[in-house]
């Protein structure tokens, strides 16, 4: 005597309509997944059409990841030469303070013992500048 048995099995199906037939069938969500991941093709059961998914998953996030890495070499580049110029004007800015702390006019490049006086009254917008 054999035994019967039951097995229930549940399965998500894709609704597909062929563009070449208009024909509507369905595929199974696993293997539409599995062909989204790693490429792959089927065919539609009236007419024999074959589709095809070449841009997997995995491809289209590649070029989203080369895209962004581009970007980031572009974002650094810049950094780099905002960088370069900061340091550039630091160092100006620095040799212009050691000349007015030694006495030296940064104007007229005269050299004098007051200073201050002398920016004060002989250049008054220079203070403006700075």
């Amino acid at each position: 005597m054999s035994e019967e048995r039951t097995i229930h099995y549940q399965v998500t199906l894709i609704k597909m309509t062929c563009l070449g037939c208009s024909g509507i069938y369905a595929i199974s969500k696993k293997w539409i997944d599995k062909i989204k991941r790693s490429g792959g093709s089927w065919y539609c059961p009236y007419c024999g059409q074959s589709w095809i998914y070449t841009e997997t998953d995995v491809s289209i996030l590649e070029e989203k990841l080369r895209l962004n890495k581009n970007l980031l070499v572009a974002e650094q580049a810049r950094h780099d030469q905002t960088q370069a110029s900061l340091s550039a004007q630091k160092g100006v800015t620095t040799r212009l303070k050691n000349r007015i702390k030694n006495g030296v006019c940064p104007c007229c490049n005269r050299h004098f013992k007051n200073l201050h006086r002398h920016m004060k009254n002989q250049h008054p917008d220079f203070e403006k500048l700075i």
